[in-house]
């Protein structure tokens, strides 16, 4: 077929608001909404082409390339500029509306050199035939473009590529031949070759440095390379684009012996334009972020706060809109101690509210006085299932560094920005043996770093022997030890609960108690005797039968086993080294099942606190006695003995002169549907008393089922009114607890 439906090229546009505080259309980008099967063939169509459009200097569409290797490049060789006291000036540009700028008959021109020749018929339709509907003031209105691609489509970022990249080779080529002396060349450690480093682009974005000897010198390159780059695009219809002021920045730094820097802070912004300080730090970028997190918390208003929303979606949203805005970039660039406090603050911070009251533990003490406690900050990290930046930035760079290493020659640009060494260079940031010069620039320096880190993970240990001192090894020698290292694995390292990962087994336990039974021996110099009822007794699978030799030997047994050998019990039975062991065996028993005691009874009342309803009143109120007296006598009625005492509270309320109609009602409708004691066992849970620390007063614990709260309510009232007051929260430790830790003190004084 010479054609595809005509609906395929039609388009329903929608409008995005870029945010860029623009009137009218400057403000609205225009995204065009396709027929799925329509964009599912040209995609096909477009598979089948051969695209030329990759460059080592370019990023964005581009398969494996994301933005981090134009903002890494253009702020590692601006950092080594400005240390080498090198003056130069970096000129930014980018082009508005680029999809729909682009002429025709240059797309036509691209596909000619492309596309499959029974294929460039219909690539042409795509763009020449293409209709869309735009939403206006007083309706809808079809547009025929007579240039560009339609942005949204799959084929178009790469299309817009495959004319836009031969402009940017012509622009580079010339304003190389006319400013010899400005090139930026770098001898790249991995590929072994000279790469020019001085220009970068993302889809549209461009960023090219070049060296200046003044500020004359400055200013006439910075018109040169302007006129020049319009020149090179005037073929395929661009130039005009970049008349636009805002569309050009142009960031001088002049360096000499005497002064520190032309301009100390140019507060740029843009894609491949971060902030540019003139010591090369990024506080001012990570206060773009801090800003970013907090309109991200703020958009979502009260969802954070609304009852019932699952606990799991409100952790991915917390990860998505404050989270994640408030670490993008950042591993590419390098940060201080001092920066990482201020981001993990604000997680911090947005972390305790999310967890609704949780984040601080109330206690009651004996004097009646109220303190609180804030939850450490590794649970707050365990509640949102994150960890600190300086973890997550370090993975994610380990991440990114294995997506190079997977393919060096498409990222030679970043790799020679860091690793490699200018002509004017003291000393090689990378020596031939790939070592990284202590010298080197920060990035290399954070590099070696992040790879020291995996010395926790298995085979991030395996990783560090291979290589040695050489790290720059791990992007060609040991390519895919490097890039089999899970680095995602350090998230996981100092959590309390570590997760096996899959595939892993259980170590045999016999060699885990034969080298501890070998280093004991072999440091108190005491001869080793194994057999196999020494290994049975220790709970062994197998046991390895050793030659019998007849002599004085340690006694390895567990608390209560009884000897081994009696013959050398017998022999050793006076000497203090094996009670000393056994005394010390039994006191870390004992303040083993001391804490989980404590553990326990500590969980019991979190989970009083969560279900009971409780009362401190006095021990002589009339709800006090009938809860008591309903349990005495020789004849109980039928029930439990809780439903009899909730049944006897219920009549004393009724009692009660004071009551109101309305509570009456409920009460006695409650009495009349449960009359049955079996029935009312599976309404009323809990109806209990005991005595408080406090002489003459008593505790009472309710709980019921949903259909008895009105009930349970009504009894509430009346026992305020008799006096009693509710308690919430967590009740303090009780006495028994107290003491129990106190002598747990004393243990532990006495193991250590």
């Amino acid at each position: 077929y010479d054609r595809s439906p005509d609906q395929w090229q039609r388009s329903a546009s929608v409008q995005l608001d870029e945010g860029n505080d623009k009137p009218g259309c400057s403000s609205l980008r225009l995204i065009n909404r396709l027929d799925s099967l329509g964009k599912a063939f040209y995609g096909h169509l477009w598979g089948q082409a051969i695209p030329k459009s990759t460059r080592h200097y370019a990023s964005g569409y581009a398969v494996g390339k994301s933005r981090l290797e134009s903002i890494a490049q253009q702020q590692v060789i601006g950092w080594r500029l400005r240390a080498a006291r090198l003056s130069h000036i970096t000129y930014f540009s980018d082009v508005a509306s680029d999809f729909y700028s682009m002429s025709s008959a240059s797309l036509d021109s691209t596909l000619e050199s492309t596309a499959l020749s029974a294929d460039r018929a219909l690539l042409k339709q795509r763009h020449n035939d293409a209709v869309i509907n735009v939403e206006v003031s007083d309706g809808e209105l079809d547009v025929h473009p007579r240039s560009g691609t339609l942005q949204g489509d799959g084929p178009a970022c790469q299309m817009f590529l495959e004319a836009y990249h031969p402009c940017l080779d012509d622009w580079q080529e010339v304003s190389n031949m006319l400013e010899g002396d400005g090139r930026l060349l770098l001898a790249c450690p991995v590929r072994g070759s000279l790469v020019d480093v001085s220009f970068s682009s993302y889809a549209d974005d461009v960023a090219r440095k070049t060296l200046c000897a003044t500020a004359f010198n400055a200013i006439a390159k910075t018109a040169g390379v302007s006129a020049r780059l319009d020149q090179c695009l005037s073929r395929v219809d661009l130039a005009h684009i970049f008349l636009r002021a805002d569309k050009r920045i142009n960031i001088i730094g002049l360096c000499s012996q005497q002064t520190t820097c032309a301009a100390r802070y140019s507060a740029v912004r843009g894609i491949l334009a971060p902030g540019f300080h003139f010591q090369g730090l990024q506080t001012e970028e990570v206060h773009i972020r801090l800003q970013a997190a907090q309109r991200g918390w703020f958009s979502f208003g009260r969802f954070w706060q609304t009852p019932g929303t699952p606990q799991r979606a409100t952790k991915i949203m917390f990860d998505g809109m404050v989270y994640s805005p408030l670490l993008s970039a950042l591993q590419v660039m390098p940060l201080l101690a001092s920066h990482y406090v201020l981001l993990d603050k604000a997680v911090l911070k947005y972390g305790r509210k999310l967890m609704h009251g949780k984040a601080c533990t109330k206690t009651n003490h004996l004097d009646g006085a109220t303190s609180y406690q804030a939850t450490p900050n590794f649970k707050v990290w365990e509640y949102l299932g994150l960890v600190p930046s300086s973890c997550e930035l370090t993975v994610r760079r380990l991440l990114w560094y294995q997506t190079l290493a997977r393919n060096s020659l498409l990222h030679v640009g970043v790799l020679a920005s860091i690793f490699g060494s200018f002509d004017f260079d003291e000393t090689p940031s990378v020596d031939e043996q790939g070592v990284i010069a202590d010298t080197a620039n920060p990035w290399a320096l954070q590099f070696r770093a992040d790879l020291r880190s995996l010395s926790c993970i298995g085979n991030g240990v395996t990783l560090l022997q291979l290589v040695g001192q050489s790290f720059l090894h791990v992007f060609f020698a040991r390519c895919e030890d490097f890039c089999r290292v899970d680095a995602a694995a350090l998230r996981y390292v100092n959590r309390r609960a570590s997760i096996p990962p899959p595939g892993w087994i259980l170590p045999d336990p016999m060699d885990h108690i034969f080298f501890a039974i070998t280093a004991k021996s072999s440091a108190e110099a005491v001869p080793l005797c194994m057999c196999r009822s020494c290994l049975i007794n220790l709970f062994a699978q197998l046991a390895i039968l050793s030659s019998t030799r007849l002599m004085h030997c340690m006694i390895i047994s567990r608390f209560t086993l009884p000897p081994i050998d009696p013959e050398a019990a017998a022999a050793l039975a006076g000497r203090k080294r094996q009670a000393v062991g056994v005394d010390q065996l039994l006191a870390k028993a004992v303040a083993a099942i001391a804490k989980l005691g404590l553990k326990n009874a500590l969980e019991v009342r979190e989970l009083q606190a969560a279900t009971f309803r409780t009362f401190l009143a006095n021990a002589d109120t009339t709800f006090v006695a009938k809860k008591r007296n309903a349990g005495d006598g020789a004849d109980h009625p039928a029930g439990e003995p809780h439903v009899r005492c909730w049944a006897g509270l219920v009549r004393t309320a009724l009692d009660d002169p004071d009551i109101s109609a309305p509570d009456k009602a409920i009460l006695q409708k409650r009495s009349h549907d449960s009359s049955d004691p079996v029935q009312l066992s599976a309404v009323v849970y809990v109806v209990k008393i005991k005595s408080a620390f406090k002489e003459g007063a008593v505790k009472m614990h309710f709980a019921v089922h949903a259909s008895a709260e009105d009930a349970l309510e009504v009894v509430a009232r009346r026992l305020r009114a008799a006096g009693a007051v509710e308690k919430r929260g967590q009740a303090p430790a009780g006495g028994l607890e107290r003491e129990v830790q106190s002598l747990l003190d004393q243990l532990k004084e006495i193991l250590n």
